[in-house]
């Protein structure tokens, strides 16, 4: 992972600063997510990783990829109580927008949090609520 490089290409701040951290292997990126909001990190803050071994899914599933073959990460927002509600189908919405937009690729989002592309799993969306 090319930190500096995934910096730059970041667009300027607006609402949120994006802090992203990187370690090579972890159980789960949620757990390290979960840890720093516990010791004050807030949004903007993601945490992504090479491999990770106890990955998990909707209703408590394991999910587990191959080393180096996908992107594994979590990130903490603060969407206010109004859009909490919201935020698992929004999250799902923006993904597929932003692979469109980034990537060209006719991602499909099959609800409610899988994104799809010719009919293979290309991500899945989970929202943990602390």
């Amino acid at each position: 992972m090319d930190l500096p490089a995934v910096h730059r290409l970041l667009p300027p701040p607006r609402a949120v600063a994006w802090a992203i951290h990187h370690v090579p292997a972890c159980t789960s990126t949620q757990e390290l997510a979960a840890r720093a909001l516990e010791r004050g990190e807030r949004a903007g803050f993601v945490i992504c990783t090479d491999y990770q071994g106890e990955g998990r899914g909707r209703h408590g599933a394991t999910w587990v990829a191959a080393r180096g073959s996908a992107l594994l990460f979590s990130l903490l927002l603060e969407p206010g109580h109004a859009m909490l509600p919201l935020t698992p189908l929004l999250s799902g919405v923006a993904v597929v927008d932003g692979i469109r937009a980034a990537c060209g690729l006719q991602a499909e989002l099959e609800w409610p949090n899988d994104v799809m592309v010719a009919d293979r799993k290309l991500a899945g969306i989970l929202v943990r609520h602390p």
